[in-house]
């Protein structure tokens, strides 16, 4: 067979599921009998072809929707009412849900042997394959493909279908690549600069096509460098989603700390910066408040300059911490940093609105008048399918 990434085949699914939008506020008997009874609900109603949710009151073989609205924090499964709820004896209510885009064909590559229940299927120019990369998962065995030509595989939509360990790559939200310039990246964020002193000339630059580094000059000599530049901001996604930052690195000189990574407000509170911290790996927390610096590092570990390394930086929400490690040339891990989400996040003091959405960005923090070269490239996000 003709070796060929081919999507042969893509079905919807029909569930029934229980509602949950209003609660009972009249119990009427409609016969004299008593047999029918009628229900007035409070709260917005679900109806035929309305947009639906998995609702938080949902739990495993008790699954309820609701109906969806923007400002929705439940877990998405991009389904819509196909007829009117039906009243059931003692007043719950269900309806049949369309789930869109759930369950899908792939055409497998040749050779391919063995894909069972759960497998991750990773697409490529080859046809479908087994890897830990991929966004779909396995519906049923596949002894051999040459056999079977096909596997059915599930796309989760919602967020908690992405929670299991390892960090599952539920898909790619934005990713630089060597076509990509600069100004691709940077246009219209410049009203979203962090510069947390006043230095002045804060802005982008880029050594050459997919690399970019920020350029910062102290206001006063004298006066410390806090740079920012958030390039995209992360649309539905949030401070403890699950999440895979890769991107490679290299520095001409020492800064206090740089990095890549997110912050929630667009003022550069509330944010996690992976990268550097003097001439070693480290994480950069910023709290609420300009002096809330919480800097983690790796001090068994010398970063070389004008030296190329990659980044992996991982976010389990089970977990306390966000995982950082660091990679040589060789591709051979070198460090491992560890950071405590609740020195920002889950403070009872902290002040971060956790219910914002993130930004992704650049930042370096230096104690001298201008900022030495954190250049970054192959930014890859990796985060929830949402929409």
């Amino acid at each position: 067979m003709s070796d060929k990434t081919v999507l042969l085949e893509e079905k919807k699914e029909i569930t029934t599921f229980l509602l949950d939008e209003g609660e009972i506020t009249e119990t009427v008997n409609v016969l004299p009998n008593g047999n029918m009874r009628g229900y007035d609900y409070s709260g917005i109603k679900i109806h035929a072809e309305d947009v639906v949710t998995i609702s938080s009151k949902s739990q495993i073989g008790k699954i309820h929707v609701r109906r969806y609205c923007e400002d929705n924090d439940d877990c998405l499964i991009f389904g819509i009412a196909v007829n009117s709820p039906v009243t059931m004896t003692g007043g719950k209510r269900k309806t049949a849900i369309l789930i869109l885009g759930h369950i899908f064909r792939l055409k497998l590559a040749s050779g391919i042997k063995n894909v069972n229940v759960k497998d991750r299927i990773l697409l490529t120019p080859n046809g479908a394959v087994v890897n830990d990369d991929g966004t779909f998962f396995a519906m049923h065995p596949v002894e051999d493909s040459d056999k079977y030509h096909f596997v059915e595989v599930f796309l989760p939509y919602n967020s908690s279908a992405c929670m299991p360990e390892p960090i599952p790559p539920c898909g790619t939200y934005w990713q630089t690549t060597e076509n990509e310039s600069i100004t691709d990246i940077s246009s219209d964020f410049e009203s979203n600069f962090i510069n947390k002193y006043g230095a002045k000339n804060v802005g982008l630059a880029s050594d050459n096509t997919g690399e970019f580094y920020l350029t910062a000059v102290a206001k006063f000599f004298e006066d410390p460098v806090f740079a920012g530049a958030l390039v995209k901001q992360g649309s539905d996604v949030y401070y403890n989603d699950s999440m895979q930052i890769k991107f490679k690195f290299k520095i001409d000189g020492y800064n206090n700390s740089g990095g890549f990574g997110f912050c929630i407000e667009s003022s550069g509170y509330g944010g996690v910066f992976i990268g550097t911290i003097g001439s070693n790996p480290g994480i950069l927390g910023i709290g609420d408040y300009e002096e809330d610096l919480y800097p983690i590092s790796d001090n068994t570990v010398t970063l070389q300059k004008n030296t190329e390394y990659g980044v992996i930086f991982t976010n389990n929400p089970e977990d306390e911490n966000y995982v950082m490690e660091v990679f040589d040339e060789s591709n051979e891990l070198i460090s491992a940093v560890n950071f405590s989400k609740s020195y920002i996040f889950d403070n009872p003091y902290s002040e971060v609105d956790k219910t914002k959405a993130l930004h992704f960005g650049i930042v370096s923090q230096s104690w001298v008048a201008e900022l030495s070269k954190f250049t970054i490239k192959d930014v890859e996000i990796k985060t929830p399918i949402r929409n």
